[in-house]
């Protein structure tokens, strides 16, 4: 079975959110476990939710699984 895996988080205007959530996508991808591996955002940013899963739906997933991923910041 096809499995696509969309990383979702929450959006930021803050660049460093946009750079964390990419290096979590590329260390999935590198464990070559899915078929494809898409990031999306809730707000702020680029991609959207509907946009991963369409990317997903082009590449002829057979399932999509959405993994939450929402860091804090730790306290300065």
């Amino acid at each position: 079975m096809k499995t696509a895996v969309i990383i979702l988080g929450h959006g930021s205007r803050s660049n460093e959110a946009d750079r964390s959530i990419r290096r979590v996508v590329e260390e999935v991808k590198k464990a070559g476990a899915y078929a494809h591996v898409e990031h999306a955002f809730l707000q702020y940013i680029p991609p959207t939710p509907q946009d991963a899963l369409e990317r997903c739906a082009r590449q002829k997933a057979e399932r999509i699984v959405v993994v939450p991923f929402f860091c804090r910041r730790a306290p300065m």
